[in-house]
């Protein structure tokens, strides 16, 4: 049987802060995080996630199903559908079965792309454990809209499929160049995929940086893709002014947008 897994925020600021509204998603008893055994949590028709269409409508879930639920702070909880009605279904919590983990230290710095390529970057990414998203408007970008609602929508779906208790935040859109200029010289690695003649082979330069006081010293790793066209010169010159940066070389093909990105965060997470 699959196991059917959703991602609720239970801290009443949080449901504001994304658009949903505390009648919508309610804790119906006491608060999680100190006491989570037999707390109720209501699901409304109209929640903006459509749960409850996805789970009594499309799933087939009934009184007595067990749904798993997980709100990206507190860990993963087992919990039963206890009552449905028409207008909404309340889940109760039965016991915790993981603790929260952090996926990784990767940041995934991406440059703006088409909606399509955007919607593999959100899920892929997520899949891959990147657990801050910073989109980036660079001087080959076609595109400079982005809807955040959609992306943070296909982070969810990831999430929930590939079993995190994280959920990866998203940085506000900025320019390449202003990221770069106030990105601080400490405690970060920066990681290239660089198509240039300069750019070394991955596996040699990754497997190097695990014995190297910059990556053991690294807090966070940022690794950036760029744009369908690619970096211009002068972004070139930007990145190689970083003191802590490398640049890797994915082999001798020109690599779509989501193929890049899946390339390079398999081979970072392999060795870190």
């Amino acid at each position: 049987m699959k196991k059917i897994r959703i991602y609720i925020q239970f801290d009443k600021f949080k449901f504001q802060a994304n658009g949903i509204s505390q009648t919508q998603l309610e804790l119906t008893k006491g608060n999680l995080t100190t006491n989570f055994l037999d707390q109720q949590v209501k699901i409304y028709k109209d929640d903006q996630h459509n749960y409850f269409k996805y789970l009594v409508n499309v799933m087939r879930q009934k009184v007595a199903s067990q749904i798993y639920i997980f709100d990206g702070i507190n860990g993963e909880f087992l919990s039963e559908i206890i009552a449905i009605d028409k207008k909404s279904l309340t889940l109760k919590i039965l016991k915790k079965t993981c603790d929260y983990a952090v996926s990784s230290k990767i940041t995934l710095a991406f440059a703006l792309v088409k909606s399509n390529y955007l919607e593999r970057i959100a899920l892929q990414a997520s899949e891959l454990g990147v657990v801050k998203f910073q989109p980036l408007i660079t001087q080959h970008s076609i595109v400079d809209k982005f809807n955040e609602q959609r992306f943070f929508s296909n982070i969810k779906e990831a999430c929930e499929q590939c079993e995190r208790t994280d959920i990866p935040c998203i940085m506000p859109v900025t320019k390449l160049t202003d990221y770069l200029a106030g990105l601080s010289k400490e405690n970060k690695l920066l990681i290239l995929a660089d198509e240039s003649w300069d750019a070394k082979n991955a596996q040699q330069v990754l497997s190097k940086l695990k014995t190297d006081d910059l990556f053991n010293k690294s807090h966070e790793i940022i690794v950036f893709i760029g744009p369908e066209g690619g970096y211009s010169s002068s972004e070139f010159k930007q990145f190689y002014a970083q003191k802590n940066l490398v640049n890797i070389s994915l082999g001798k093909r020109i690599l779509k947008v989501d193929t890049a990105l899946v390339a390079t965060l398999a081979l970072v997470q392999n060795y870190f």
